[in-house]
């Protein structure tokens, strides 16, 4: 009996392995053998590299956008209809009800709508062969989703079926511009404490805020209630990937060893998996591009030819306003506009939830732009945000804009051989702000800030809450694309940009939420070290994670904490011994590294968190304007914030600094132990990519990529920033992308994926790259027909 209970449990194990061997292989890319594609007019031929990146040759772009469509999707379906949902605020009905909030922001932002009218608007004035290239994209995508297998997270999440459209496309160029998001949460964060603070705090956290002038009141609970709002919501996008920062810098042929121009790029975006770009090269009779592209975009944001190269930063430009409208006290359904009662524009949605009632959400809308109070309304005792605070916060954003001719600028781009046409393009990139960097083969090289720059009036402090009801605040028209920064083949060879404040062109310098000066002088300074580089010389440069603000740090403690050695513990005089010795560097290795990062935070929050108070701390902890304020109070013995207004002495930064040593290391002994080598970076700090099911540890495992070693610091070349989850501190951002172009061997260029190029996890290239990331090394890309057969891994052909 118990032989053939065995025998059935082995039989019957047999049979669930190979249902689920069969299933798992269903759903795997075809990447080899013959393939129909109806629609074609000739065959499509498809190399693919041993990464798993396709080199699609096609006679015209028609077959070659269509064989890229089905050929994207493929690979990458589920991560494509997720960012349609987020874009339309249809999250909730596949994900539940967590996913609420993230759904009223999106309805609210009104993507789908805004589509609808940007697509008319381009089809009246763009080059038709955009279009078409959308339209042959899409076709192929809808190929794939008609006769290819359902991703797996299809199944077990019930996604059903879609049929894309040019709107989706539409929609989710509006998510990459989720860069706005950082004034969505400061401005109110920034607006309620310039409420709570003077003038002289607000001076150290390096906002320009001039005393004097009037500030339209809010009530402190909205401007809470937006700031802790949006920190919420985007915490949940990160497995989606946001735009966050970037570095990136050209050289001109006489700065270089090979006598040509380079290009070197790595844009910071959330860590996701999959991961945000997927690599292809496309060649057609008209058509010679190796890019990255995002999900359901066919034009890449990053991309090369054997003519020309294109990267990006984010400008960090403000392009995002917050109005304070004023209600109708005799009609709730109108604001005042200047000089006259006027309607608010109002429509109803409903939200899909799954496993839960569906939701109604009442949008209104002002002359400034979407009203955003009832997104954040799920406050204790909040029945809703107009309701509790009757003032509507409108917005202003410079992405909902049909003039904003983005899709046609990336378009641009790819055909881009000489500086007047990438000039060109460039100038059409309306939002989100970028930094467009260019080098081509003839040796020029270039930058420009591509975004409409709004003109406000003198007065405005666009980190505030502004007044919507006066007009007095409103802005005065926009600046032409001349007045943007930009810089065109400087005699000293060099141009780069790490979100730093662009100089005055002579309109004042631009409102934004740009980084600190560690990355761009960090860079500066390595780029002044040599006369002429090489692309190993740059592999060094992308991956030094010093960070000066470390140095500003070392600079500031050690002297204080060598002065009061006598009051220091045996274990703190062990550690400020290893602190002495650490060069700002953060290899997982550095103990000095760990020691910093836990001092830094707990320093500012005993010199910061009093004032800012407990409910506003943690939005402001790890945000712009601590990482701004950073390097003007530290060299500032006498600054307010050194006081602690709780208490009824005055506390001085020497005291801030020996009571935040205490209490950091008496942390890191409790978390680590006494043995001071297992306080190494890479124990305190380990990258994790995260799918969106991920979350679910029972499937953590299968569709997450990490833990993996850390060799990052906040702030180095080789970024990454960081949050709390209660003693931990969770990696959520750094590179997402390294690349080197040298038009001296365009052969050779340099490049990486942070975990590789399919969105399925049974398949060998879903992180093959992952650990040669981690470590900061290089893979080639593969461009001429020679390099792609030597590294050849398959070959789909593709047939009408």
């Amino acid at each position: 009996m118990t032989k053939r209970i065995l025998l059935a449990l082995l039989t019957l194990l047999f049979i669930v392995f190979v249902i689920g061997y069969l299933y798992l292989t269903s759903k795997k890319p075809v990447r080899d053998g013959e393939l129909t594609l109806p629609g074609l007019h000739k065959p499509v031929t498809v190399s693919y590299d041993h990464y798993g990146i396709p080199h699609i040759t096609a006679s015209d772009d028609h077959d070659l956008y269509l064989a890229f469509g089905y050929v994207h999707a493929q690979d990458r379906l589920f991560q494509m209809e997720l960012i349609r949902r987020l874009s339309q605020g249809k999250l909730a009905e596949i994900l539940g009800e967590e996913l609420v909030g993230v759904d009223k922001l999106y309805r609210t932002l009104g993507l789908e709508r805004f589509a609808v009218q940007w697509l008319e608007a381009t089809q009246k004035r763009a080059d038709p062969r955009v279009l078409k290239i959308l339209q042959h994209y899409i076709a192929g995508v809808n190929q794939f989703v008609e006769n290819g297998p359902s991703p797996i997270e299809f199944d077990l999440i019930g996604i059903p079926k879609h049929q894309y459209s040019l709107v989706d496309i539409a929609s989710i160029a509006g998510f990459t511009s989720f860069s706005f998001a950082q004034g969505l949460q400061d401005d109110s964060l920034t607006h309620q404490l310039s409420q709570k603070l003077g003038p002289d705090y607000m001076k150290d956290l390096g906002i320009f805020y001039t005393p004097g002038f009037e500030q339209i009141p809010v009530d402190p609970r909205l401007a809470v209630q937006l700031s802790k709002g949006v920190k919420q919501i985007i915490s949940q996008l990160q497995p989606y990937g946001l735009f966050h920062g970037s570095n990136g810098w050209l050289v001109s042929p006489k700065r270089s060893v090979s006598g040509h121009a380079m290009l070197v790029n790595d844009p910071h975006i959330g860590y996701a998996q999959p991961s945000v770009w997927y690599e292809a090269q496309l060649t057609s009779n008209t058509t010679d591009l190796y890019g990255h592209f995002m999900g359901l975009l066919p034009l890449p944001l990053l991309g090369m030819s054997s003519h020309h190269a294109w990267g990006l930063t984010m400008f960090e430009n403000d392009d995002l306003d917050l109005y304070a409208e004023k209600i109708n006290p005799d009609n709730p359904d109108q604001y005042w506009a200047i000089d006259h009662w006027q309607d608010f524009e109002q429509q109803t949605e409903i939200i899909r939830v799954k496993d839960a009632a569906d939701v109604e959400l009442k949008l209104l809308a002002t002359r400034h732009g979407p009203v955003v109070n009832q997104v954040f309304d799920d406050i204790k005792g909040s029945k809703h945000g107009l309701d509790q605070f009757k003032r509507p916060i409108a917005m202003w954003w410079a992405f909902l804009d049909t003039g904003n001719r983005m899709m046609e600028g990336f378009y641009g781009l790819g055909n881009a051989h000489s500086l007047e046409k990438a000039r060109a393009a460039a100038e059409m990139i309306h939002a989100p702000g970028l930094n467009i960097m260019y080098a081509n083969s003839q040796g020029d090289i270039a930058w420009w800030a591509a975004a409409k720059l709004p003109i406000r009036p003198k007065h405005v402090n666009s980190k505030l809450i502004l007044d919507g009801a006066s007009g007095k605040d409103d802005q005065l028209g926009s600046y032409d694309f001349s007045h943007n920064p930009q810089q065109v083949n400087p005699e000293s060879g060099l141009i780069y940009s790490a979100n730093n404040q662009p100089a005055d062109m002579g309109d004042g310098l631009i409102p934004g939420y740009y980084a600190p000066t560690d990355r761009p002088q960090r860079i500066l300074e390595l780029l002044s070290k040599k006369q002429k580089f090489t692309p190993e010389d740059m592999k060094s440069i992308l991956m030094d994670n010093v960070t000066p603000t470390a140095i500003l740090f070392q600079n500031m403690a050690i002297p204080v904490l060598e002065d009061s050695e006598s009051e220091l513990s045996e274990q703190e005089q062990a550690a400020l011994s290893y602190f002495k010795q650490w060069r700002g560097n953060h290899s997982s290795n550095e103990i000095g590294a760990t020691i910093y990062n836990r001092f830094r935070i707990k320093f500012m929050e005993l010199a910061m968190a009093d004032e800012i108070g407990e409910e506003l701390y943690p939005n402001f902890q790890f945000g712009f304007l601590i990482d701004r304020s950073i390097w003007r109070i530290l060299n500032n013995k006498n600054s307010v914030w050194w006081d602690n207004i709780n208490s009824e002495k005055v506390e001085t930064q020497d005291q801030i600094i020996i009571e935040a040593w205490h209490q950091t290391i008496a942390f890191l002994s409790s978390r680590f132990g006494n043995d001071l080598t297992h306080w190494n970076w890479g124990q305190d700090t380990q990258l994790i990519h995260e799918h969106p099911l991920g979350a679910i540890p029972a499937l953590a495992k299968l569709f997450n990529v990490g833990p993996l070693s850390n060799e990052a610091g906040e702030e180095a070349i080789n970024n990454l920033a960081f949050k709390k989850e209660g003693d931990n501190l969770k990696i959520v951002m750094g590179p997402s992308t390294r690349r080197i172009i040298d038009f001296g061997d365009i052969e050779n260029s340099w490049g990486i994926n942070p975990t590789g190029q399919s969105g399925l996890f049974t398949d060998p290239h879903y992180k093959d790259q992952a650990e040669d990331f981690a470590k900061g090394k290089f893979r080639h890309h593969y461009i001429s027909p020679k390099q792609i057969q030597d590294n050849l891994e398959s070959t789909l052909t593709l047939v009408p």
